[in-house]
């Protein structure tokens, strides 16, 4: 028992060491507003909401960093992703207080897109997914903070989003913030592997997908 905790310790430490490595590499190729990389639509994942409704300081650097993209011409539209993350989904959703706050930097209504139901990452990329094909969009933009790409951009390879760039929304300076969120973003990357990988082993073997959704939540 002693041997298979301590390979496990290794591989956990093996698996943080990677990600970490990998954030640091993303860095270096991040969309800039040179327009050198367009797309139909930037995607912007959500982050929390705090008690009272408002965006935190992730989403805020997300929301801001996105209208940046749209202003610089990568896109003509903006998608915000992000459910309700109150108890029985009642509340405003973290997409819709996103866009509201997009429209309050000057990007128009009609530019604006929701995806409300999500509760994840994956759940974020397949939501999504579903929307830019019903809206025509081709392929996407991602944004999010830096720790967050690798998984998020892991997520939309695994479920057939078509991502052409990525961009960091910042934030290494603000150390509470990252103190909280790095160490989480290790712990998910596990789980998001074993949920990820059961929903599609699910779907192969007959399971409908409408079933296994809260697998991703």
């Amino acid at each position: 028992m002693g041997r298979l905790l301590n390979w496990v310790l290794k591989l956990y430490l093996a698996l943080c060491c990677s990600i970490l490595l990998g954030m640091l590499i993303m860095q270096f190729f991040t969309v800039r507003t040179d327009g050198s990389v367009k797309a139909d639509v930037i995607v912007v994942l959500g982050a929390s909401l705090t008690e009272d409704g408002e965006l935190g300081n992730g989403s805020r650097r997300r929301v801001e960093q996105g209208v940046a993209l749209y202003k610089a011409g990568l896109a003509t539209r903006i998608l915000f992703s992000g459910g309700s993350p109150y108890e029985n989904d009642e509340g405003p959703t973290a997409a819709s207080v996103m866009a509201k706050y997009a429209y309050d930097l000057g990007v128009p209504a009609t530019v604006l897109l929701e995806e409300g139901q999500s509760h994840s990452t994956l759940q974020n990329i397949l939501f999504t997914r579903n929307i830019m094909r019903d809206e025509a969009l081709s392929d996407a933009i991602l944004v999010t903070e830096g720790f967050h790409i690798p998984r998020s951009y892991a997520s939309a390879l695994t479920f057939g989003m078509p991502v052409v760039g990525f961009s960091g929304a910042g934030g290494w300076f603000d150390l509470p913030y990252i103190a909280r969120a790095v160490p989480r973003e290790m712990l998910a990357w596990p789980f998001n592997i074993l949920r990820g990988a059961t929903y599609l082993i699910a779907l192969e073997v007959g399971y409908r997908r409408e079933g296994m959704i809260g697998l991703l939540r």
